[in-house]
C-alpha cells in the first residue's frame, strides 16, 4: 500500500482471545457449553438486566436500521436473520462476506435472533446493515470508512456501529463524521485496546466512545462509556458461535443498547440524540 495515497485505520480489536474448552466455558460466572448452542438458547447477564429493566422490557430495536463498518457478516449465519444486502466498499457492490469473522461477531451481539437456539442479541429485532471496509487483515484506509459513512447517510442509516479507531485525526473523517451526526445518525466507536492513545472517531464530538469493562453494567467516565467486553458469547462464521473479548464488543453491546433507545424515542415521536443517550446510561444502574 503507498503511503502517500493511504493512511491506514485499524480494528481496535486485533485479535479475538477464543477460549474453546473441552466441556463449558465460564461466562460471567455461568457456565456455557457452545456445543449445547444448537439447541440451546443463551442469554448474557447483561442482555437480561437490560430485559427485566422496567425502561427497556418490550423493546427489541424493531425497524432500526444499524450499520456494521467492519470486516462484513457471514449472512448464512441461523442465528442472524436481519442481515440486510450492504455495500463492500473495496468492490462497490453489495456482495458481502466476512473476510476476518470480526464483523459476525459483531452482529451476534447487537442483532441475533431471539429463537430456541444460539444467543439473543440486544437488539433482535433491528435491521442490520454490512458495511464492509476491512481486508483479510483487518485493515483498511480512512479513505474508505469516510466511503463507508457516506453510504450510510445515503441509505438513512440510523445508528452506525464502528469497532475501529485509527490514531489519525484525519480533517476529510472528522468531517463526514459531523455529517453523519448532523443527518440525525448515531455514531458508536470503539477506542483502541492500546493504552495511553488517541482514538478517532471515538474521541469527536458527539461520538460515542465505548472502552470495555468486566462487570456487568454500563457506565460513564470522564465522558467515556464502558460497557462489558470480556467473555462475551457471540455468532462467528460457518454458522457456529464463540467467545470474544476487547472494546470492539463493548461497542457492539452500547450500539445495541442504543437501538432499543431508537425505538423507545420513536415510539414517543421525539428523535434520539446523543445526550439522550449519555443520560440513559447514566440513569441504567439506578
Amino acid at each position: 500500500m503507498k503511503s502517500n495515497c493511504f493512511k491506514m485505520i485499524f480494528m481496535s480489536l486485533i485479535t479475538s482471545f477464543i477460549f474453546l474448552f473441552a466441556i463449558t466455558q465460564l461466562i460471567l460466572n455461568r457456565n456455557v457449553n457452545l456445543e449445547d448452542l444448537t439447541n440451546n438458547q443463551y442469554k448474557s447477564d447483561f442482555i437480561l438486566k437490560i430485559k427485566n429493566h422496567k425502561n427497556y422490557e418490550n423493546l427489541t430495536g424493531k425497524g432500526v436500521k444499524i450499520a456494521i463498518v467492519d470486516s462484513g457478516i457471514s449472512r448464512e449465519h441461523k442465528d442472524l436473520i436481519n442481515i440486510k444486502l450492504g455495500y463492500r466498499v473495496q468492490t462497490k457492490n453489495s456482495v458481502i462476506n466476512d473476510t476476518t469473522g470480526h464483523g459476525t461477531e459483531i452482529a451476534g451481539i447487537i442483532s441475533a435472533s431471539n429463537n430456541k437456539f444460539g444467543i439473543v442479541g440486544i437488539a433482535p429485532g433491528s435491521e442490520v446493515y454490512p458495511v464492509s471496509v476491512l481486508n483479510k487483515n483487518g485493515n483498511s484506509s480512512i479513505s474508505n470508512i469516510i466511503e463507508a459513512i457516506k453510504w450510510c447517510i445515503s441509505n438513512q442509516i440510523d445508528i452506525i456501529n464502528l469497532s475501529i479507531s485509527t490514531s489519525y485525526n484525519d480533517q476529510k473523517f472528522k468531517e463526514v463524521i459531523a455529517t453523519a451526526i448532523s443527518n440525525n445518525i448515531i455514531i458508536v466507536a470503539s477506542y483502541s485496546n492500546q493504552k495511553n492513545t488517541y482514538d478517532y472517531p471515538a474521541m469527536y464530538a458527539n461520538v460515542i466512545g465505548v472502552k470495555s469493562t468486566v462487570k456487568n453494567e454500563i457506565k460513564i467516565i470522564d465522558n467515556i462509556v464502558f460497557a462489558p467486553g470480556f467473555n462475551i458469547v457471540t455468532t462467528s462464521t460457518e454458522g457456529n458461535y464463540t467467545i470474544v473479548n476487547g472494546n470492539s464488543f463493548a461497542t457492539a453491546n452500547i450500539t445495541g443498547f442504543a437501538a432499543l433507545l431508537k425505538e423507545k424515542y420513536e415510539r414517543k415521536g421525539e428523535n434520539l440524540a446523543y445526550i439522550d443517550i449519555i443520560n440513559e446510561i447514566k440513569d441504567f444502574n439506578n
